[in-house]
């Protein structure tokens, strides 16, 4: 039986294709997602067997829908981002989907940071943050937004940092 690391650069090559085609073309295509999906759960089936893609792919991949199902509807991600997570998740654990989402939320907030202080738009970042702590309306063009797909592989990495070192 192959070494179950092999699902890691699965998940690591999903993660570089869909990165490359969020900086690309700024969105994650369905084309890309839909060829990554049965090679997500062929890699789970040669890996741990036909019982993993039950007992933990497609759980791994219902949890992942339903953690990010909020960040959708608050616009937070879109569509094809939560179709990836959803598509890679299908190679995580349960633990894995939910540290790899929590550690990319900070990535998100200090990439969106360094891209508003290179910008020049500091400042308005520091106004939204306060108009926010005193529920008033933020000025949404100077919201800053950075491809979902660089700071869910940063999570990931991250996660899998964490997890080798038992942090996690």
């Amino acid at each position: 039986m192959i070494d179950v690391s092999f699902l890691t650069l699965v998940s690591g090559l999903i993660l570089i294709a869909a990165l490359i085609d969020d900086l690309k073309f700024r969105k994650v295509h369905n084309k890309l997602l839909l060829c990554c999906i049965p090679v997500a759960l062929l890699a789970v089936v040669v890996t741990q067997g036909w019982s993993a893609l039950l007992s933990t792919s497609l759980f791994s991949g219902l949890g992942a829908l339903l953690i990010a199902l909020p960040f959708y509807f608050l616009r937070i991600i879109g569509g094809g981002d939560l179709k990836l997570y959803v598509t890679v998740a299908l190679t995580w654990s349960l633990p894995a989907v939910f540290w790899s989402l929590i550690l990319a939320l900070p990535w998100g907030g200090i990439l969106g940071l360094i891209r508003a202080i290179l910008q020049g738009k500091a400042f308005i970042i520091w106004n939204n943050m306060l108009n926010l702590i005193k529920f008033k309306k933020v000025e949404k063009e100077a919201l800053q937004t950075f491809p979902f797909s660089v700071v869910l592989l940063l999570g990931w990495l991250s996660y899998r940092v964490l997890n080798q070192i038992g942090w996690l």
